[in-house]
């Protein structure tokens, strides 16, 4: 499972890591990952765009 965020504005230091030791906590029975869209290849992106659910919660 991935986690991609598309920030407005660059991530401050440390985002990605604070979330990924979160998921790594959770109960989410998945090993998951954090992402920064604004970081990743365009072709990851695009991926991400056609195949990702969004989540709003």
């Amino acid at each position: 499972m991935g986690v991609a965020v598309r920030p407005l504005a660059p991530l401050p230091r440390g985002v990605l890591d604070r979330l990924d030791e979160r998921l790594e906590e959770s109960a989410i029975p998945r090993r998951g990952d954090g992402v920064d869209l604004a970081e990743a290849p365009q072709g990851a992106v695009d991926a991400v765009v056609r195949e990702g659910l969004e989540w709003t919660d």
